[in-house]
């Protein structure tokens, strides 16, 4: 919901901010609350532009309200607080005043609230902050504009409330930072990874909210992000006993959000095999295959704690695959659309170049199609390794984890005259086909 409140301006040189998270027995009213009386009372402050709500897609807490103000003020002292009825907590709030850019324009003072917005929160030693300032503002931020769709970048020094700094980067759709363009600009400038580290982002500050690097938040009543897309990774391993408790916690932790925040990773969840195996498998939606080689991705930071637990490190049947889609041939709006499936049976395989073109037709005409068909299969997929062995893999989205031991399954091994013959070309790794359960999703 957003409204305005019956002036010219709609932004100004101050923002507030609120982020609060709310139990779901409280959500209707929360919601009601929040729409028909706080937003109402609130732009009756004079000085209060305009405001919008919005739900986060990426980071945290959950809800999140915008207000432009016309300068920077303590919006609470004249605005309803939340009732301690409704048990919120994780709650948050910031005013800022706007650094970058030094003035206000036109075309700022009389732009609406954008329908996605991608926040960051940070700090910096003193002793750097004149020259990290001078980057960020002079380098940094109008080389992200530059990325298509994104409408504007802005930058801020909080008044009340930490950290001490702010970027609201307002974006057309919810792809724009989750693209190869954005991706790109992540070491466009030989200062971008010096300047960056000298950042205390507001994951590593105490009691910080939200958790990740950045968070990403969709105005109430705007589109969904894409939870899928053209590539796969998908990491496979054992982990010894001893060492599986300390595993589980980092990957929930630290390294999920890690991904998550890396442009062009969509999605992620972690599965345990009931069927096969290696036990633990986490598999990431990508935009494409692209992301792995951008700079992003592959200059992301590494912990001490990843170095002790890196399932490369101290698992055993490991496998690392990144995967190209090549069935469907084309990403549908229900497959972009459609979260994390809650179980998925997995083969890997390899096959004769010589077999490959008349195998791969009667996969993808006839194999996947006849299996689609069964109860409880959401879809199959079909990829092609780009990084990893073997060459290929098949993947069906379940809706349980004993989709493949119905009648209906079973029935369709034989039901086609080639599929013997076309299954015996087949040479599958060790462990394929399994089938895991999904254990854990951000």
């Amino acid at each position: 919901m957003d409204l305005d409140a019956g002036v010219a301006n709609k932004n100004g040189t101050g923002v507030a901010i609120v982020w609060a998270d709310v139990p779901p027995e409280n959500e209707d009213e929360f919601n009601r609350w929040w729409d028909q009386e706080k937003l109402p009372k609130t732009l009756a402050v004079p000085g209060v532009l305009s405001a919008a709500r919005y739900e986060v897609v990426r980071g945290g807490p959950e809800h999140m309200t915008v207000y432009e103000l016309e300068q920077p003020f303590d919006l609470m002292e004249s605005s309803p607080g939340i009732p301690e009825t409704l048990g919120t907590y994780n709650r948050r709030y910031n005013v800022y005043k706007m650094i970058h850019p030094s003035g206000l324009s036109d075309s700022i003072a009389n732009s609406g609230m954008a329908d996605w917005l991608q926040m960051s929160r940070m700090d910096v030693p003193v002793e750097v902050e004149r020259e990290w300032n001078a980057w960020y503002s002079d380098i940094y931020v109008p080389n992200n504009e530059k990325v298509p769709r994104c409408i504007l970048g802005r930058r801020f020094r909080a008044k009340l409330g930490e950290p001490r700094y702010a970027t609201i980067y307002e974006l057309e759709n919810e792809h724009v930072s989750s693209s190869i363009a954005w991706a790109e600009q992540w070491d466009a400038h030989p200062d971008n990874n010096r300047m960056r580290e000298v950042m205390i982002l507001a994951k590593d500050l105490p009691g910080s909210n939200p958790p990740n690097r950045s968070n990403q938040n969709r105005r109430i009543g705007g589109t969904m992000a894409n939870k899928k897309g053209t590539g796969l990774m998908m990491v496979g391993a054992d982990i010894p006993a001893d060492k599986e408790a300390d595993f589980n916690k980092w990957y929930q932790e630290e390294h999920l959000q890690e991904l998550m925040s890396v442009p062009g990773i969509l999605n992620a969840a972690r599965y345990e095999a009931t069927k096969s195996g290696p036990k633990h498998l986490a598999v990431y939606e990508l935009e494409s295959v692209d992301v792995i080689n951008t700079d992003a991705f592959k200059n992301r930071p590494r912990t001490e704690w990843g170095s002790r637990v890196s399932p490369s490190l101290i698992g055993t049947n490991f496998f690392n695959l990144v995967l190209d889609m090549i069935h469907p041939t084309a990403l549908t709006d229900e497959i972009a659309n459609s979260d994390m499936a809650p179980a998925l049976q997995i083969g890997r395989m390899d096959v004769a170049p010589a077999d490959q073109d008349e195998w791969n037709k009667w996969y993808s005409g006839v194999y996947v199609p006849n299996y689609e068909k069964c109860p409880g299969v959401i879809r199959g997929r079909r990829w092609k390794s780009v990084r990893g062995e073997p060459q290929f893999a098949t993947v069906y989205e379940f809706e349980d984890e004993n989709v493949s031991e119905t009648e209906e399954w079973l029935k369709q091994r034989e039901i086609h005259p080639d599929n013997v013959r076309m299954r015996d070309l087949m040479t599958h790794a060790a462990g394929s086909p399994g089938i895991w359960k999904k254990t854990f999703q951000l």
